[in-house]
């Protein structure tokens, strides 16, 4: 009986443990996507609900990456404009390596997907906010 109940708690901090960490290591996500991991069957720690708010959650920041990008693309002249160009290629395929690797060590996990959006979700809320900085 005493087992069952040490293996009950476990798997309970466990679980809480996984649902809360893809909050925990995303400071610039949305509210949307804390209120999404907060209820639901995100909070209960279900790999498929935690995937689709991140999912949600990487197309709200891309959104909003593309919005700063163009509008800053727009007041910069030819030479920048290239600059610029390139300097997002450059970018967009270190945040795929980085989150890759973010994602391996956890391979052959559920949270593999779930380290890998974090990722994507934290790059590109990083990349949006040096964009619109300057």
């Amino acid at each position: 009986m005493k087992r069952i109940a040490v293996l009950a708690v476990c798997f309970a901090v466990t679980t809480a443990a996984v649902s809360a960490a893809p909050l925990a290591w995303v400071p610039s996500a949305s509210p949307a996507y804390a209120n999404c991991m907060a209820h639901g069957e995100a909070a209960e720690g279900q790999t498929r609900a935690i995937e689709a708010c991140g999912d949600a959650e990487i197309a709200l920041q891309q959104h909003r990456l593309d919005a700063v990008y163009a509008a800053r693309l727009a007041r910069l002249g030819p030479t920048r404009s290239i600059a610029l160009r390139e300097g997002q290629r450059t970018w967009s395929a270190q945040r795929e390596t980085a989150c890759r690797s973010a994602a391996a060590k956890d391979a052959g996990g559920t949270a593999a997907g779930i380290d890998y959006q974090g990722c994507m979700i934290a790059e590109t809320a990083q990349r949006t906010q040096q964009l619109a900085r300057g």
